[in-house]
This record gives C-alpha cells, structure tokens and sequence, in this order.
C-alpha cells in the first residue's frame, strides 16, 4: 500500500474515533457551551445596563452572542476534530 493511502486510512480512522460522542465529550461541550452562554449574557447585560444604544434592542442581542458564539465555535468543537501528529513511519525522508 502506497504511503499516500496509509496516511489517508489513517486520517479517516482518527477522524472517526474523534466523532465519538461519548459521555466526557458531552459533559465538557455542555460547560464549555454554558460558561460561554454565561460570559456573553453578562456582557450583553453590563452592555444594556450602562445604556449603550444598540444594546436595548432584542435582536441586535442576539446578533452580537451569535456572532461572538461563531468566534468561540472552533474551540467549543475542538474535541470532535481529529488528532494529526507526525508518525515516524509517514514521514517522507530525503
């Protein structure tokens, strides 16, 4: 077998163990999920209460904690990617 379709295999096996749910994974998504939740919904609060325009309106409240939801994403799911590290074996010598 070719190194290219070993490495490939290899992906494709880490990819889908890391796609596991399994209960640590959810456990740590939901605190990592809610102590976000927490941190924006304070924000948007101190935002309103020291009487920022922009921030009395509903629906601008909820573009900023999406739009802020979509910067934390990648680290929220960090977990549900898979692990690449370099092989001994897969590394091309020169």
């Amino acid at each position: 077998m070719s190194k290219r379709n070993t490495r490939k295999k290899a992906h494709n096996r880490a990819a889908q163990q890391a796609r596991k749910l399994t209960g640590g994974k959810f456990l740590r998504l939901m605190g990592k999920s809610a102590g976000l939740a927490i941190i924006i919904a304070t924000l948007v609060t101190l935002a309103s209460a020291y009487g920022l325009p922009f921030a009395d309106r509903w629906w601008v409240q909820f573009g900023i904690m999406f739009a802020i939801y979509l910067l934390f994403y990648p680290y929220l799911m960090r977990e549900f990617r898979p692990k690449t590290y370099l092989d001994k074996r897969f590394v091309d010598e020169k």
